[in-house]
């Protein structure tokens, strides 16, 4: 499995699309501090611009997922899918 070793991006953000050159950043889905172990994971780092980064952290996936259909394609296409009894994005294991 691939993993990144740096939490800045040249990939735009799958959000808004804002691509200005290692400006954007990574959010991990599962919290670094809880998930040591996957924080170089490529299915668990989004590439988001910082405004976004902070949607992100403010609104929560849900949120995210709903309003930006290239985060809930990028949540299905790594493996995730929404669990309709938590009401959230899960992963198996998880």
């Amino acid at each position: 499995m691939k993993k990144l070793k740096n939490f800045k991006t040249d990939l735009p953000c799958i959000c808004c699309g804002h691509c200005v050159e290692n400006e954007n950043c990574l959010h991990h889905l599962l919290t670094r501090k809880v998930y040591q172990e996957f924080q170089f994971d490529h299915w668990n780092l989004v590439p988001v611009c910082q405004h976004c980064h902070n949607e992100f952290h403010l609104k929560g996936t849900v949120y995210m997922a709903n309003t930006f259909p290239a985060v809930e394609k990028w949540l299905i296409d790594n493996d995730w899918f929404y669990c309709d009894v938590v009401k959230k994005w899960r992963r198996d294991g998880f």
